[in-house]
């Protein structure tokens, strides 16, 4: 596979750029191609992509032309096919007992060790250098129920606990540190 430098400043920029040219502009987002393989979601953010589609053969066919248009760039594959649930970037959506057209979500939590501060020169989105408690928030803006953000939030926890050479400093920091508690509350609350 070709593509950008690992790690250059302009590598994520241009690769989208890419894709979007290469796969996305008059194919995968086209209303019409949508329609024909029976494609009800394209969602894309760098490299992760969540397909919703009506039927799997026309869907294999969708995907087929995707590998043919990116073959010299990248290679497209299908990392999870659910009826039930799939998990992208850090978010499991799921179908909902409430209708076939109604999809819940929860925190998906990846298993990496996120016992360690982000150093100040991060490049990573301002809202993480709050950690760990900035993580709450996220997680109760990744939630669609209580139950899920208190699942996600004692998880979350118990592995910062589990892996942290100072266990007390990371529990003082979730319980001190000045985070505005509405947004730590999950979606079915805000309403």
């Amino acid at each position: 596979t070709q593509g950008s430098g690992m790690g250059g400043r302009l590598s994520c920029q241009l690769c989208d750029e890419a894709f979007y040219w290469l796969a996305e502009a008059d194919f995968a987002v086209s209303p019409h191609v949508q329609r024909t393989f029976g494609i009800k979601g394209w969602f894309r953010f760098r490299d992760d992509i969540l397909t919703i589609y009506s039927d799997f053969e026309r869907f294999r066919a969708f995907t087929d032309i995707l590998r043919s248009r990116l073959r010299n760039v990248w290679t497209f594959k299908a990392e999870e096919i659910s009826i039930h649930s799939v998990a992208m970037l850090d978010v499991t959506v799921m179908k909902s007992s409430d209708g076939p057209s109604v999809l819940r979500w929860k925190p998906y939590i990846k298993p990496s060790n996120r016992a360690v501060p982000l150093a100040t020169s991060s490049a990573h989105h301002p809202s993480v250098h709050g950690w760990p408690a900035a993580d709450l928030a996220r997680l109760a803006r990744n939630s669609s129920s209580c139950g899920d953000f208190e699942a996600a939030k004692l998880h979350t926890i118990a592995h910062l606990v589990a892996k942290s050479h100072d266990p007390a400093r990371i529990l003082d920091a979730m319980l001190a540190h000045p985070y505005d508690r509405q947004s730590c509350m999950p979606t079915c609350l805000n309403k």
